[in-house]
């Protein structure tokens, strides 16, 4: 069974890399019923421009650069700016996305809970490299 989770997962995350997609997790409810808290999202960095209402995008919280990326709905663009809105609630985000930033990435396929293994896989690993003789 973990042979086989393995080799599923091995492929899932070295190829989406090397075709220009990034890989994040999402790290909170925000986008539930869409997006579980521990899916994998799979984006690709897009012009702001070629961003439409409806899009799921993964950023930086404006307000809080330190915080974790967070994944969102666009719900409207106008006047240079970007809203966004987290599916499980309806309710818009308390800032805007402005376009001094010339890409975002946009999601392209999410893997539920994959989130889980990969940062699972990726604390081991670190671990391991933290025990090796420099």
């Amino acid at each position: 069974m973990v042979a086989g989770l393995g080799a599923f997962t091995a492929p899932a995350f070295v190829l989406p890399p090397a075709v220009g997609l990034s890989r994040h997790t999402v790290t909170d409810d925000a986008m539930s019923g869409t997006m579980e808290r521990g899916s994998v999202v799979f984006a690709k960095s897009q012009p702001v421009g070629d961003l439409e209402v409806g899009d799921i995008i993964t950023y930086r919280v404006p307000t809080d650069p330190r915080q974790d990326l967070v994944t969102r709905r666009i719900v409207d663009i106008r006047s240079g700016l970007i809203w966004t809105s987290r599916d499980s609630t309806g309710e818009i985000d308390p800032w805007t996305l402005s376009f001094d930033q010339q890409t975002r990435d946009r999601a392209v396929v999410d893997i539920p809970y994959a989130g889980y293994v990969y940062d699972a896989v990726s604390r081991s690993v670190k671990k391991a490299r933290n025990l090796l003789p420099n």
